[in-house]
C-alpha cells in the first residue's frame, strides 16, 4: 500500500458535500469523494435535477467551488438557469413564468442573479461522454479548481452507438475513467426502466434504463423516491 497519501503534507483528496448531512456522516470521506462515479436513479419528476442542481451544485458553488453541470435533460440550459435563479431567490418559478412577481421578489431575483453570476459554475450542453470528460479536463487545466461534474442525465448522452445499452455502457465507463483521471467526483443522474416504473415497486440499482452498467460502474448508487 502507498502510505504517502497519509502524510501531513500530501494533497488532500477532493470531497464534495452530498448536501444531505446524514449521508455525509455515513460516507467514509464525509461526502462525494474524488475519483468516484456517483449514480442517482429516480423516475421523472421525482427531483433528480432539483437535488443535483439546487442542492449539491448550489452548495458547492456557494462555497466557491467550480462545477461543470452538463444539461442534457428536457429542461435545457435556459430553463435550468431559471430553475436555479428561482431556487436561490426563493421565488416560485411559476411566478417568474407568469411575470407575476412582487417588488420584493424582484429584488430577491436581482440579488440572486448577481450572486450566481459570480459563481464558478459552467452549465453547458455536451452530449458525448468523451466531450464531457474533455471539457472537464480543459477547465481543470485552465483553472485548477474544478471539484465536481454533474451529468443530467445519463440516458441523454450520445456516443454514436446503435443501441442505447451500448451508449450507456460506454458513457459510464468513460465518465468513471474521467473521475479517476481528474481526481474529482462525477455525479450522474439516471432514469429507471419503464417496466420498473409501471410495476410500482421500489426502484433498485439494477433498474437503470438502458442496462445495468451504471450499477456496475458506479462507486455509489443513490435511489430517490
Amino acid at each position: 500500500a502507498n502510505m504517502d497519501s497519509l502524510k501531513d503534507d500530501a494533497p488532500r483528496p477532493i470531497v464534495v458535500s452530498s448536501a444531505i448531512d446524514a449521508l455525509d456522516e455515513h460516507l467514509p470521506a464525509g461526502g462525494f469523494e474524488g475519483g468516484n462515479l456517483i449514480v442517482v436513479i429516480a423516475p421523472p419528476k421525482v427531483g433528480k435535477t432539483t437535488y443535483a442542481l439546487g442542492n449539491v451544485t448550489r452548495k458547492a458553488c456557494e462555497d466557491g467551488k467550480r462545477v461543470l453541470y452538463c444539461a442534457l435533460s428536457d429542461a435545457g440550459v435556459v430553463r435550468l438557469n431559471r430553475k436555479l435563479l428561482c431556487g436561490v431567490a426563493n421565488v416560485p418559478e411559476r411566478a417568474l413564468k407568469r411575470r407575476d412577481i412582487t417588488p420584493s421578489q424582484y429584488s430577491e431575483l436581482v440579488k440572486a442573479s448577481d450572486d450566481i453570476a459570480n459563481w464558478p459554475l459552467h452549465i453547458e450542453r455536451i452530449k458525448s461522454a468523451k466531450g464531457i470528460v474533455d471539457r472537464a479536463k480543459s477547465l481543470q487545466r485552465a483553472h485548477g479548481d474544478l471539484v465536481l461534474v454533474v451529468v443530467d442525465y445519463l440516458q441523454r448522452t450520445s456516443n454514436g452507438k446503435r443501441e442505447m445499452w451500448q451508449d450507456i455502457g460506454e458513457s459510464t465507463g468513460l465518465l468513471q475513467d474521467g473521475a479517476v483521471d481528474i481526481g474529482i467526483p462525477f455525479l450522474v443522474l439516471s432514469q429507471p426502466t419503464t417496466t420498473a416504473r409501471r410495476e410500482g415497486k421500489a426502484i433498485k440499482a439494477s433498474d437503470t434504463k438502458g442496462g445495468g452498467t451504471a450499477e456496475e460502474d458506479g462507486d455509489l448508487v443513490m435511489l430517490l423516491h
